[in-house]
């Protein structure tokens, strides 16, 4: 017999074992490939936002605005004590509103101020927000097309490897039959 179908038989054992390996290594790329998955995500929904800490809110001008006005009082009723007992009992009402009413409009101001603070920090915040939700928005549709690509790339590669297998098989079973004495024949080719 000739060494032709020998040869012909091992390159069909080889093509058949490569297709074998082939579709072990797509069928684990594939197995990787999904596993990885879940712990991507879980990655990237761990990621967290700084915190912000809230600006400091300017209320020297405030404190400047109520220490005069404290002393303008105390010079109000230090002026009315002088004036007489007659003068501190008529003037010290009004004396009163005035600096009641300068309080409020002091508070009134101050409260603006802590709203429109407030306001600004909420805007910044939703724009953190909003920002961290689209990066992992991003980061996960990337990780989820590298991911199917990747089990992709595994299946094509295990079928690559079952085609390999089947011609690996055929290959050797068309040598040997060609080459076998069940057609009474030698082995040539007719």
């Amino acid at each position: 017999m000739p060494a032709l179908p020998f040869i012909a038989a091992g390159l069909g054992l080889v093509n058949t074992f490569s297709g074998i390996f082939e579709s072990l290594q797509g069928a684990e790329t594939t197995r990787t490939a999904e596993k990885a998955i879940p712990g991507i995500v879980a990655d990237i929904e761990g990621l967290k936002p700084k915190a912000i800490l809230p600006p400091e809110l300017p209320t020297r001008g405030i404190d400047v605005a109520k220490n005069l006005s404290q002393q303008r009082y105390t010079t109000g009723v230090s002026a009315l004590q002088s004036a007489g007992p007659e003068a501190v009992l008529g003037g010290l009402t009004g004396l009163e509103q005035q600096h009641s009413k300068q309080d409020l409009a002091m508070a009134a101001q101050l409260e603006k101020m802590e709203y429109a603070r407030n306001l600004e920090l909420s805007r910044r915040e939703q724009d953190i927000e909003n920002q961290r939700i689209s990066a992992l928005r991003n980061l996960n549709y990337m990780r989820l097309q590298g991911a199917q690509t990747a089990a992709l790339g595994g299946y094509e590669r295990g079928q690559v490897g079952k085609q390999q297998i089947f011609e690996g098989i055929g290959l050797g079973a068309e040598t040997f039959l060609k080459y076998s004495p069940l057609y009474g024949g030698k082995g040539e080719e007719t």
